[in-house]
């Protein structure tokens, strides 16, 4: 008999979290769902728990997907990372392949109960968003964007990094923004380097984030000596008031990617003051933000997953 509604019955109040135990996000929306009296569910993988899930697709359809004990797995509600923090403690590749495994038999567990409610559903079973075709959008909805060039061609970069400071990351993410230099391209003349980056004029402080959760928008000051705050971990988080000239472009960019949940990075073009955007991210990290507004954020995270807020 085939089954795949059973995944929010008997569920009430009871979130689900599929990830890693060393993920500080997890933890700490795990801990603000305990101080609210939410049900954890048994799939939980913080406490690298059992797994032992049991999925059988047959001719007529799938089952139910079961834990270890032979149980259907219920959730009102879930929030779903895949764990890269294991790795980065032992950088086992196994451990990134193992985990992105899990992500995907659980994104198509969830993508199979939508009455299971979750961030970004239009969005689901998508990697990430995608850093150029975000950027395009983003002018599209009126928002201000760095100069940019997505090439691979060293000469072009090497006569612009000699006119100003230039910087680039990778075009599918996974890395820090870096400064260009030309000693940088040397190793490749005239040629092409192996693949394609993200180069833009270099921004300045102050940096904003954007948090979108359902209807609302948080946002935070980010204070850092560092060009990508994210590799020394040494910003300076404050709440701000979302600049209101900047929230009907992200509503418009994350709506057209089917985000209801993500985060928007800007920073300001030396030049005129602006505030350009730089990236929207999917599944952003969020626990410092929330420590930094009183667990502000992950109030509102759980007000929509739980259904007290539009998903």
């Amino acid at each position: 008999m085939s089954d795949t509604s059973s995944g929010a019955e008997g569920s009430s109040r009871v979130l689900m979290f599929v990830g890693g135990g060393e993920d500080p996000q997890l933890r700490r929306l795990a801990e603000a769902a305990h101080a609210r009296g939410i049900g954890i569910a048994p799939m939980i993988t913080l406490d690298e728990g059992p797994r032992g899930v049991l999925w059988r697709l047959g001719p007529q359809g799938a089952e139910a997907m079961t834990d270890e004990r032979g149980e259907p797995l219920k959730a009102h509600a879930a929030f779903l990372r895949q764990d890269v923090f294991r790795y980065l403690r032992t950088s086992n590749d196994m451990d990134n392949v193992d985990a992105r495994a899990w992500r995907v038999l659980m994104e198509a567990w969830l993508a199979a109960n939508p009455q299971v409610r979750r961030f970004n559903q239009r969005f689901f079973l998508k990697d990430s968003a995608n850093k150029p075709f975000a950027l395009i959008q983003a002018q599209r909805a009126g928002l201000q964007t760095p100069r940019t060039l997505l090439t691979a061609l060293a000469s072009e970069l090497r006569a612009w990094a000699r006119k100003e400071e230039v910087v680039y990351k990778p075009i599918d993410g996974g890395d820090h923004c870096r400064v260009l230099t030309v000693e940088n391209l040397e190793m490749y003349g005239d040629g092409v380097l192996p693949r394609p980056y993200i180069f833009q004029e270099r921004l300045v402080a102050p940096e904003i984030r954007i948090f979108r959760v359902g209807p609302k928008f948080f946002a935070f000051r980010v204070e850092s000596p560092s060009l990508d705050y994210r590799e020394n971990q040494d910003a300076q988080l404050t709440p701000v008031e979302p600049p209101a000239e900047l929230l009907p472009g992200l509503t418009q960019v994350s709506d057209e990617l089917g985000l209801n949940f993500c985060a928007a990075d800007f920073k300001t073009r030396a030049s005129d003051g602006a505030l350009c955007f730089m990236e929207i991210n999917s599944n952003p990290m969020f626990a410092g933000f929330d420590m930094a507004c009183g667990g502000a954020l992950c109030a509102g995270m759980l007000d929509v997953l739980m259904g007290d807020e539009p998903i």
